[in-house]
């Protein structure tokens, strides 16, 4: 059994809208057989992400502190609560199809939890 070839890309220190954007772009392609699995590696900007079940009445300070501390905020479709992204944090994104490599998606978190 060959092992599976996996691509990655380094965005850099970048935008979580501008990751995201290639994010979507990759997982479509990915989903579509027009790529191979792929791992996304990148920094963002200080930003906090408020997911499908975030609320800003989670946050423990406030928006005009956030702003002086140069901390956007963005809702996103994802699920969650609240997220900081920012410099020095390293996000490692992957888009796989799971199946080629675990038996679903609580094996491959446990897997990840062991890394």
């Amino acid at each position: 059994m060959t092992a599976p070839m996996f691509w990655w890309l380094d965005l850099g220190l970048v935008s979580y809208e501008a990751a995201f954007a290639v994010q979507e772009t990759l997982h479509w392609r990915r989903r579509n057989g027009l790529e191979q699995d792929f791992l996304l590696f990148q920094e963002n900007f200080p930003v906090i992400t408020i997911g499908k079940s975030g609320s800003e009445k989670h946050f423990l300070v406030s928006r005009e502190i956030l702003a002086q501390q140069g901390i956007s905020i963005l809702y996103v479709s994802r699920g969650g609560d609240i997220t900081y992204h920012g410099p020095g944090q390293l996000v490692v994104s992957s888009l796989l199809r799971l199946k080629d490599h675990v038996q679903g998606v609580h094996q491959y978190v446990r897997l990840l939890e062991q890394v």
